[in-house]
């Protein structure tokens, strides 16, 4: 709770931090940096607690045991898969939103100039 309460914090403070440092224009970006330091600072923070100090859990302790592999396998795998289909399906869906953004912008771009007659002036 408290490593997860850590990278929360980080979080909430790096984000107008790097929002402001990356201005107006790159805002997003500089949330999404926020969001990735603090996680990866969180994630750091509990394999160092896992290999550490745990009780319950030492990650330097486990061992594949051969009879068990197969049946997690064969969990894990389709796991697995799910997981990186859906991550495929939200890049092409961005991927799409963001084209689809830039269209629309250029679109009402050019519509500006035309009505502003600034089109109008090369067509005479």
């Amino acid at each position: 709770m408290l490593i997860m309460r850590t990278g929360a914090i980080r979080n909430i403070v790096l984000d107008p931090a790097l929002i402001i440092l990356f201005g107006r224009e790159n805002g997003i970006l500089g949330a999404a940096v926020a969001t990735v330091t603090a996680q990866l600072f969180q994630a750091i923070l509990a394999l160092m607690y896992f290999v550490r100090k745990s009780d319950t859990v030492k990650i330097n302790r486990i061992r594949i045991v051969a009879p068990v592999a197969k049946p997690v396998l064969d969990v894990g795998v389709s796991a697995i898969l799910m997981q990186v289909m859906t991550l495929l399906r939200q890049i092409v869906l961005c991927i799409g939103a963001v084209l689809m953004a830039r269209s629309l912008k250029q679109m009402q771009n050019e519509q500006t100039v035309q009505v502003s007659g600034k089109n109008a002036e090369n067509a005479v």
